[in-house]
């Protein structure tokens, strides 16, 4: 008995010890992050560090996140678009804020920092350097879009050992046909429309010339797009950059300032004086300075009543692969979405609903889930569609019925087409010598089993599906834009499109960002100046990202992937769970750069 009472009070004490050591960790962190706004003196520089991701919704962390950055252990930032625009554009105006210093290398990750995105950056800062306040750059290594960010500056400073990047676009497509053969397991393949590639990978060993000739004039619309801001920062034809592009690509710091790419070169120390010289100071010590987050906490907040009293706008941030049910880990769940929109529909408080997509697409089923509330929603108050870098596909097929619809001339959209993949390991079963044996009541209860291939009546009737869901992708197009079928067609067929020219298309209906789109909806709304943003997703408090964490922390390696190409593809594999198996996706992923 005394051994037993004595295991039991350790353990008890074991796990009070084990409780208390949560407790007072997770008291330091708030401590960490509950410190005073930082005030920002007169004559101050807002510093802009580009090693960040901007994601098109405010960033979620979950709760290894939130104990890196509590501990400074180097976690990537991340800031919304919102968040960045925001802060530009008020200290444009702001008397304290007389210069703007840019630097870094952004960090990308799943979908952030997109060019589309950085587009409505680059035009906050063209409005501070046209308020008349001197925007500094300084770049060591920089790739396309950081330089295409950092172009707008009045002065450019390249680090003497830094190369700039003028390369050009490129996208790579991998084919996995041979290899699937050699591994036994066997793909059929159903589509509707001839750009419609996103099968091709499990096809075809090679590219096929309708991918190969929308990719092409894709990506030659999407480098324009890049040149033309660049060369007006710059006082350079586009012609001018686009020769440099092709018979060099590469600068270093000299080169690049001898092609006009730069205005100087110079050490950090040299940028420093300069940054000094600029606020009129002897040493660059006495420049007052204040990072983007800590000018958007110092900006005077409306108090909790005035925020209550307001009238709201609701945002979605449509961002990720489109799948069936609730998703989850960055996807986008139709089930889910459509409750927000329900919400949304029936909260008087709401004037007007602003859809931002930036989702290559995915489920048929749950794009249709999606687009049925919109088209509610719309009945009810006003539905404003932004486009971010990618509005493709399903992406596109939610947007339809919106009152109206907003892209950037860098927007990849379009991809109205539809797609099915049906794999099969019979001769994977046979070379590792495994046998199946199916009894059923008729000729289709097994149409989906993985174990054999579809006979051609099998096909035939999964086939129907595709077309039939095609058919319906057509009509919402048609439908909702205001165009005749047949000219949906001749544009469908799953081929992709810049944003400049969906517009000349007639498949959006004007050109700007997501600060633009908030101001479409509010003024049909009538809503005037007194409202406030409401963002689904939210971000999630700290008991929240805690149960998370407790239910499910996640294995290290998983985390370590996210982000990279091939999380990407594992990601967009595992989202293919439409219930009918036909999926309205974009061809590929486009990692550009």
């Amino acid at each position: 008995m005394k051994q037993f009472l004595k295991y039991t009070l350790a353990s008890f004490f074991a796990l009070f010890l084990f409780f208390g050591g949560i407790f007072f960790l997770v008291i330091g962190i708030l401590s960490v992050f509950e410190k005073e706004p930082r005030v920002v003196e007169e004559n101050s520089m807002l510093v802009f560090d580009m090693s960040i991701n901007i994601t098109d919704a405010p960033p979620s962390m979950d709760f290894s996140d939130f104990l890196e950055e509590a501990m400074g252990t180097g976690k990537v930032r991340t800031h919304s678009l919102r968040q960045v625009v925001e802060a530009i554009a008020t200290a444009a105006e702001d008397d304290r804020i007389t210069s703007l210093f840019l630097h870094g290398e952004f960090v990308p990750f799943g979908y952030g920092a997109g060019y589309a995105a950085l587009l409505e950056v680059r035009e906050a800062l063209e409005l501070f350097r046209e308020s008349g306040k001197p925007v500094i750059a300084y770049l060591k290594s920089p790739r396309i879009r950081d330089y295409f960010l950092a172009s707008v500056a009045d002065t450019v400073v390249v680090d003497p050992y830094g190369v700039v990047a003028l390369n050009g676009m490129a996208s790579q497509q991998i084919f996995l046909k041979e290899a699937l053969d050699k591994l036994g397991v066997g793909v059929q393949i159903l589509q509707a429309g001839d750009y419609k590639s996103a099968v091709e990978p499990f096809s075809r060993g090679d590219m096929s010339e309708e991918n190969r000739e929308q990719t092409r004039e894709l990506l030659e619309g999407l480098w324009t797009s890049l040149l033309e801001p660049i060369g007006g920062s710059r006082g350079m034809e586009v012609e001018t950059l686009r020769e440099l592009s092709n018979t060099r690509g590469y600068f270093t710091a000299d080169e690049a300032r001898q092609a006009g790419l730069a205005d100087r070169v110079g050490y950090f120390d040299e940028v420093q004086s300069l940054l000094a010289e600029r606020h009129g100071l002897a040493e660059f010590r006495d420049v007052a300075q204040t990072d983007l987050a800590s000018y958007l906490g110092s900006i005077e907040q409306p108090s909790k009543k005035a925020l209550r009293d307001q009238q709201r706008l609701g945002v979605v941030y449509i961002e990720g692969n489109i799948v069936d049910g609730e998703g989850g880990g960055g996807e986008v769940g139709g089930d889910r979405y459509a409750r927000q929109f329900r919400q949304f529909r029936r909260d008087g408080d709401v004037g007007a609903v602003v859809v931002r997509i930036n989702s290559p697409g995915g489920s048929a089923a749950a794009s249709e889930v999606i687009l049925r509330e919109i088209a509610l929603t719309r009945e009810a108050k006003p539905v404003v569609v932004s486009f971010g870098t990618i509005a493709a596909s399903g992406g596109y097929w939610v947007a339809t019925d919106a009152d109206r619809v907003f892209a950037q001339p860098n927007t990849i959209t379009g991809s109205i087409g539809v797609w099915g993949i049906l794999p099969n390991i019979e001769k994977l079963s046979e070379n590792l010598g495994i046998g199946w044996e199916t009894v059923k009541t008729g000729p289709y209860a097994d149409l989906f089993t993985l174990t054999r291939p579809k006979s051609e009546q099998e096909m035939e009737l999964v086939q129907g599906f595709v077309d039939q869901v095609y058919d319906d992708f057509l009509s919402r197009v048609a439908e909702g834009r205001d165009l005749d079928i047949e000219a949906v067609r001749e544009l469908a067929g799953g081929r992709i499109w810049s944003g400049a020219r969906a517009l000349e298309l007639g498949l959006v209906d004007e050109l700007g960002g997501l600060t633009r789109a908030i101001a479409e909806a509010a003024e049909r709304a009538g809503m005037g100046d007194q409202w406030r943003l409401e963002e689904y997703p939210a971000v999630r408090g700290l008991s929240e990202m805690l149960a998370e964490f407790m239910d499910e922390p996640g294995p290290i390696l998983g985390r370590k992937l996210q982000g990279t190409p091939l999380w990407q593809e594992l990601k967009m594999l595992e989202s293919l769970n439409d219930s009918l198996g036909t999926y309205a996706r974009m061809p590929y992923n486009l990692y550009l750069d």
